[in-house]
């Protein structure tokens, strides 16, 4: 198989680490997050159907939030 691609191959072909997703809420959208201590959390992914809640530059992936329990 060829891969033509400007990623180097070492990036394409290594395994990436387990990193412990959850879905949270945030301001009633559903949001996958990685927690970072301290009721931070990495937004990671966005899951919505609607394409305004992609507007919302709040909700971008690598966005650090706040997590209110």
């Amino acid at each position: 198989m060829i891969f033509y691609t400007i990623v180097p191959i070492e990036e394409l072909l290594s395994e990436e680490e387990d990193r412990s997703l959850v879905t949270a809420t945030l301001n009633g959208r559903a949001v996958m997050v990685e927690p970072l201590g301290e009721g931070k959390a990495r937004i990671e992914r966005l899951l919505s159907t609607d394409p305004d809640d992609y507007l919302d530059g709040g909700l971008g992936p690598g966005n650090v939030v706040r997590l209110e329990d």
